[in-house]
């Protein structure tokens, strides 16, 4: 795992930039917060003035810093082989992505539709640096094709433990309208569970890499396992498979490294054995 490189991180986030502002989009309020804090924390590091420019930031100030490095890390990772492939539906994504609040925790249920339309990015993104031609939609949010077949994906983002059930039977009822215009598709429902590990208020710690690693992918496959009855009863909707993420800033304490790691999941519901195999296919290609 290596460092994260701030010059880089800021290089790439620039020409991220310069693309958004080619459409009109570079005004959104949290865009440019994330890029003004970043620009400011390599100032400190570059200064070597950081540990004096931390400790004037009042906690707040700390945490919301924390998620503009955190934000901007997954969304520059998200991005980056979308640029130049341009997908349709992506101005129109990016347009609802870039709102909301600036710092995580201010979030609220009627604040987070810019951070669930990021999840449509991520994903989006995580299939196209595996090479698949990705196209944002309504419905289905994302539509892609593998091994001849169409490939519909819903994406949700849970604000609250008590909302994922009703996610699942919402994103399956979508799914069953998406497989009448898609004939013979793999129909996944791609589940962020980013919101309920961290609602952004702590930093989970790990003492090696390995130790993050291990832990962030059994807890994540513990979360999904506890909802097997669910994805039992949407089986009827036609869903053949389940995509678990979530991303989360991470503290290795042996290398005193800040770090942030997003981990995935598959699953089937209802798939048959060949659609399995597609499916771990398609899980071994985004490699999380």
């Amino acid at each position: 795992m290596e460092p994260l490189n701030w010059t880089e991180l800021h290089a790439r986030q620039d020409r991220i930039f310069d693309w958004l502002r080619s459409m009109g989009l570079d005004k959104h309020h949290r865009l440019k917060a994330h890029r003004k804090n970043i620009a400011e924390i390599l100032h400190a590091r570059e200064s070597g003035r950081y540990e004096e420019f931390r400790s004037r930031l009042s906690e707040v100030d700390q945490r919301e810093r924390l998620w503009s490095i955190c934000e901007s890390v997954e969304f520059v990772d998200a991005m980056h082989p979308l640029l130049d492939e341009q997908p349709n539906g992506i101005q129109r994504v990016l347009e609802e992505a870039l709102q909301g609040p600036v710092d995580l925790f201010a979030e609220s249920e009627t604040t987070n539709r810019g951070r669930n339309a990021t999840f449509e990015i991520v994903v989006g993104g995580l299939l196209a640096r595996a090479g698949f031609a990705v196209e944002f939609r309504v419905n289905p949010d994302i539509l892609t094709e593998y091994s001849g077949r169409p490939v519909v994906i819903q994406c949700k983002r849970p604000f609250k433990p008590t909302s994922v059930r009703r996610n699942f039977f919402e994103a399956g009822k979508q799914l069953r309208r998406d497989l009448q215009g898609h004939q013979n598709a793999l129909a996944i429902i791609a589940m962020s569970f980013s919101r309920l590990f961290n609602a952004g208020n702590k930093i989970a710690q790990f003492s090696t890499q390995e130790e993050m690693n291990t832990s962030l992918h059994m807890d994540l496959r513990r979360a999904a396992e506890s909802f097997n009855g669910t994805l039992e009863q949407i089986k009827h909707y036609g869903v053949s498979g389940a995509f678990f993420h979530t991303g989360t800033p991470a503290y290795i304490s042996t290398a005193n490294q800040m770090t942030f790691r997003q981990v995935g999941a598959m699953t089937h519901v209802a798939a048959s054995k060949n659609e399995t195999s597609l499916l771990q296919a398609v899980a071994k290609l985004v490699k999380m």
